[in-house]
């Protein structure tokens, strides 16, 4: 990101989350209503596709500052991740499914909206392809709340049913 009105860099996402070519052009962010913290969603290339993830940053004065990336392992992205494997479990179950997918799946999770300059909805979906030729797909939203120190915790989670996923499949498609 450039400062307005001058060629000065205020935000390396290359440099931060590898984030260049075209796969940039994948990618947006999405504004805190105060405007101090931003969540960059983007594209990343993983074995045969590729998977959405996020980033959030901070403003420190005048020095923007990554805050967590959903890309990396933290708690907030193991959190989401177990979750999401919960899911895939509980619905495997449900349709008898006794085998896990054989291929790597990725998360993908997006910002849906702020709600306020301290909280953000995510919403994330993993798919699970089977050797039978069974997709189980489970869906989520999460809430997201930032403390003082920056630091954020899971203060919500609501798994989807399948009506409720795809209005918010349809959203981040926009």
């Amino acid at each position: 990101m450039i400062k307005a009105g001058t060629n000065e860099t205020v935000v390396d996402l290359d440099g931060d989350l590898n984030v260049y070519g075209k796969y940039s052009t994948r990618s947006n962010i999405a504004w805190a209503p105060d405007s101090k913290r931003f969540a960059f969603n983007f594209s990343q290339p993983a074995a045969h596709a590729f998977y959405e993830t996020l980033a959030f940053y901070e403003l420190h004065g005048d020095k923007w500052e990554m805050l967590e990336s959903l890309a990396k392992a933290n708690p907030i992205s193991k959190a989401i991740s177990k979750a999401i494997s919960g899911g895939l479990a509980a619905e495997r179950t449900k349709k008898h499914i006794k085998a896990k997918a054989t291929a790597p799946t990725e998360i993908v999770a997006k910002v849906h909206e702020w709600t306020d300059p301290d909280t953000v909805i995510v919403y994330a979906y993993e798919e699970d392809g089977e050797e039978t030729g069974k997709t189980i797909r489970v869906d989520f939203l999460f809430t997201l709340k930032f403390d003082e120190a920056g630091k954020l915790k899971i203060v919500k989670t609501q798994q989807l049913s399948k009506e409720e996923s795809q209005k918010y499949q349809q959203d981040s498609q926009n």
